[in-house]
C-alpha cells in the first residue's frame, strides 16, 4: 500500500497591473486545426485579442466577475460562452470549438450554455474529430493523478496495458509493434535485444499530454501495426508562474526497514553510475584477453573492483520527489513574444519485496525442483529536466524543445531455499544495475503562409538514447541438503558471474509538411503534402565473466564478501576466465528511413467524412557482428521500399456519435 504523507506546492503567477488575471486557452475547428487569426472579445466591451499560428490566446479578465466571450473567424460560425471568470491560484484555461460555417451561414452565432461545457467540449473534441482512430490523456488528467513517470500514465489509456512497469501494448500488440514519438520525432528502442521503448524513463512530471494514435494515416510513419504513442512535453506557457513541489510517500512493507545492498557509487544519488565499467586495461577484442601471459591476466582480474561485493546496511527512508517548474513569457514591439519553461524533477526510493518461488513437475503427485525465498531490495532515483524556449510574431512560431531524463536502478537479490535437482541447500547474492540516458531534442516551426492560408510545419530533430549494465555481479553457494558442512561457491555455467553491457543508440532526422485547404462544394477540404527522414546509429556491446575452480580447497568456502578478494585472485587461487562470452554479443548498425505522403481530408457531406491518401517509405539497414566464435566481422545490408495507402472513413449520425471504417 502507498500513502501519500505530504504535498507542498506553492504557485507564483504573474499578475497583470489592476489586478487582471489572463484568461488563456486555445482555438480550433472540428478537425483538429488550429485556428489562427480568431478574434476573442468581450461581450458589451471594447476587449478583443487575436489567435496565433497554433491558436492560443491570451486576454486580461477582471476576477469576480462572470463575462461572456465572443469567438468568430473568417469561415467560422461566431461562438458565444458565457459563465466565464478568472480567478487567482487557478487553472484559467477555455479551449474553444468553432464550427465551419457554409457561404449561406457566415455569420450565425452559436451560443455555448457555459464555460464548463465548452472545456468539456474541447477536451472530447480533439479525440472525436481525429483524423485516425486514437485516445489519449491531456494535460489536467495527467497533472490529477499520482503517477509518477509515463508508463504509469499509459495504463490509463483506454486499449493500453503495461508490461514490466514500461512496456505499451496495445490492442493486444506487443511492443515490438508499436512505435514512440516525442514532440513529433522517433524514439529510439531501449533494448539491446529488440524493437521496445522504456517509458519509465520519461517522468510524469514533464509531459503535457499523450495520445495513442490505433489506425494509419498518410501523415504518420508505417512502423507500427497496434498504436502510436505521441508525447508532447509541456508547451510554452502564456503566463509568469513559478511552481515549486515536493511530494513523500511510503510503503508499509518498506519505510524505516532496514534496507540491504552492495556500496553506493559516489554519483549514484545522481543518477550516474559511472565508477563501475570493466577496466581500461582490458583488451578490447573477445580473444586477446586468453592470449595474454598469466599474469597480465590476473592484474587485470584484481583490477575489478572486488569491494563491491560488501554489503552495506541503511534505513529506507520515505519516498521523495521534488519539483520546480519555471515559465516565463516577454512580450515585445509589434507583436513579438519570447516564452520559455524550465523545469526539474527529482525522485529517490528504497523498497523491500519479499517474494516465494517454486517449480514441481506437471501432475498431482509432481516432483518439487526447488523452492526458493527471495528478498528484493530496488533503490532507484530519476532525474530529470525540461528546456523548451519559442519565439511567435502574428501568425508564424519557432520553438526550441529539449528533455534530458537520468534513470538509475539498482536492485539487490538475496535468496535462500532448496534444489532437489542438484540436492542441494542453496544461497544467492545477485546486484542488477541499470542505467539510462535519454535526451530528446527539436527544432520546430510553424507558419501559416499569406497565400490561400496554407500552413507549413517543419522539425530537426536528435536523440540520444544510452543504456548501461555496469556490473551485473551473481554469486551461488550451495551444499548438500541438510548436512552440517560449510557452503561452497558454485562456479558452474551462470551460476557465479559478472556481467557488463552498454547501448549507445542516436538519431537525427527532419519532418515536413505543407497543409493546403480548399472549398469543394459548400464544404471545406484540406489537402496535405509532406516528407520526413530519419538516421539511427546504434552500437552495443556486452562482455561476462567467469571464474574458474582454484586448486586451493579452502577458498570455495570464504564468505561472499571475501572470496574474490586480490589475494585470492592468484595462480592456485581464482582466475578470470571469458569462456561464457559470445564474440556476437556485439554490433554496430545504422538505419535510415526516408518517406513522402500525399493525404486529401474530405468532408463528403454533413454526416460523412474521409481521409484517404498514399505514403510511400523506403528503409536502407546496416549491420556489422562478429561470426560466432571469431574475432571476424560479418557485414549485412538490408534494404525495402514500400507503398501504403490508408482510408479513415467517419460516418456521423449526430454530434455525439462516430461510426469509423479504417483501411491501409
Amino acid at each position: 500500500m502507498r500513502a501519500v504523507l505530504l504535498i507542498i506546492q506553492v504557485l507564483f503567477w504573474g499578475v497583470a497591473a489592476g489586478q487582471s488575471i489572463k484568461l488563456t486557452g486555445k482555438v480550433s475547428n472540428q478537425r483538429n486545426e488550429a485556428v489562427a487569426g480568431a478574434t476573442i472579445k468581450v461581450s458589451g466591451a471594447s476587449t478583443a485579442v487575436t489567435t496565433d499560428v497554433e491558436g492560443r490566446y491570451q486576454i486580461s479578465l477582471q476576477p469576480g466577475v462572470k463575462y461572456t466571450i465572443d469567438i468568430s473567424a473568417v469561415g467560422y460560425k461566431t461562438k458565444s460562452v458565457s459563465d466565464v471568470d478568472v480567478a487567482a491560484n487557478q487553472d484559467n484555461e477555455l479551449n474553444i470549438i468553432l464550427e465551419t460555417a457554409s457561404k449561406q451561414l457566415e455569420g450565425v452565432t452559436v451560443v455555448a450554455s457555459s464555460r464548463r461545457q465548452e472545456s468539456t467540449q474541447a477536451l472530447l473534441s480533439f479525440q472525436r474529430n481525429n483524423t485516425a482512430l486514437s485516445s489519449g490523456l491531456a494535460a489536467d488528467f495527467i497533472r490529477r493523478t499520482p503517477d509518477k513517470n509515463t508508463g504509469e500514465v499509459l495504463r490509463r489509456v483506454s486499449g493500453a496495458s503495461i508490461q514490466d512497469n514500461k512496456f505499451v501494448v496495445v490492442r493486444g500488440l506487443s511492443d515490438r509493434y508499436n512505435n514512440a514519438y516525442i514532440n513529433n520525432a522517433a524514439l529510439s528502442s531501449t533494448e539491446p535485444d529488440k524493437k521496445a521503448f522504456s517509458f519509465d524513463v520519461i517522468p510524469s512530471s514533464l509531459i503535457d499530454n499523450i495520445i495513442i494514435n490505433k489506425t494509419a494515416t498518410p501523415d504518420i510513419t508505417g512502423e507500427f501495426a497496434g498504436g502510436l504513442i505521441q508525447i508532447q512535453t509541456k508547451d510554452i506557457p502564456t503566463s509568469n508562474q513559478l511552481m515549486v513541489g515536493m511530494s513523500m510517500g511510503f510503503n508499509t512493507q518498506s519505510v524505516f526497514g532496514d534496507f540491504v545492498s552492495n556500496e553506493r557509487g559516489s554519483s549514484d544519488f545522481l543518477g550516474f553510475a559511472n565508477d563501475r565499467k570493466i577496466p581500461s586495461s582490458y583488451p578490447k577484442k573477445y580473444l586477446d584477453y586468453s592470449k595474454l601471459p598469466v599474469e597480465q591476466r590476473l592484474a587485470i582480474a584484481r583490477s575489478f573492483s572486488n569491494d563491491s561485493y560488501r554489503e552495506v546496511n541503511s534505513t529506507a527512508l520515505p519516498i521523495q520527489q521534488y519539483n520546480l517548474t519555471w515559465a516565463n513569457v516577454k512580450k515585445f514591439g509589434k507583436g513579438h513574444t519570447i516564452g520559455s519553461v524550465l523545469g526539474v524533477t527529482y525522485r529517490q526510493s528504497k523498497l523491500m519485496f519479499d517474494a516465494s518461488k517454486s517449480l514441481y513437475e506437471k501432475g498431482d503427485n509432481g516432483q518439487l525442483f526447488f523452492d526458493y525465498n527471495d528478498r528484493q531490495n530496488k533503490y532507484a532515483v530519476n532525474v530529470g529536466a525540461i528546456a523548451n524556449i519559442a519565439w511567435t510574431y502574428k501568425k508564424h512560431k519557432i520553438a526550441f524543445k529539449n528533455l534530458f531524463n537520468q534513470l538509475l536502478e539498482d536492485n539487490y537479490y538475496t535468496r535462500n531455499g532448496i534444489n532437489t535437482e542438484n540436492l542441494q541447500d542453496v544461497l544467492l547474492r545477485s546486484s542488477v544495475l541499470n542505467q539510462r540516458s535519454l535526451y530528446s531534442g527539436q527544432l520546430e516551426g510553424t507558419h501559416e503562409l499569406p497565400i490561400k492560408r496554407i500552413k507549413l510545419n517543419w522539425n530537426l530533430n536528435l536523440s540520444i538514447n544510452d543504456k548501461s549494465q555496469p556490473d551485473l555481479r551473481v554469486q551461488t553457494y550451495g551444499k548438500t541438503i541438510g548436512a552440517n558442512e560449510p557452503y561452497r561457491i558454485n562456479l558452474r555455467g551462470n551460476n557465479t558471474n559478472r556481467f557488463f553491457s552498454e547501448l549507445n543508440d542516436k538519431s537525427f532526422g527532419y519532418n515536413a509538411s505543407l497543409t493546403m485547404p480548399f472549398e469543394l462544394g459548400a464544404f471545406r477540404q484540406s489537402l496535405k503534402i509532406g516528407g520526413s527522414a530519419t538516421v539511427r546509429l546504434r552500437d552495443f556491446s556486452a562482455y561476462i565473466f567467469g571464474y574458474a575452480e582454484p586448486s586451493d580447497a579452502s577458498l570455495i568456502t570464504l564468505p561472499y564478501d571475501q572470496i574474490f578478494a586480490p589475494e585470492n585472485i592468484r595462480e592456485g587461487g581464482f582466475q578470470m576466465i571469458t569462456d561464457l562470452q559470445n564474440p556476437q554479443d556485439k554490433y554496430y548498425g545504422v538505419s535510415a528511413l526516408s518517406a513522402g505522403y500525399i493525404m486529401l481530408d474530405n468532408k463528403i457531406n454533413e454526416k460523412f467524412r474521409l481521409v484517404w491518401g498514399g505514403r510511400l517509405e523506403y528503409f536502407e539497414q546496416f549491420l556489422k557482428s562478429n561470426i560466432q566464435g571469431t574475432d571476424k566481422a560479418q557485414i549485412v545490408n538490408t534494404d525495402k521500399m514500400d507503398f501504403l495507402p490508408s482510408l479513415n472513413l467517419t460516418f456521423s449520425p449526430n454530434n455525439k456519435t462516430n461510426i469509423r471504417l479504417a483501411g491501409s
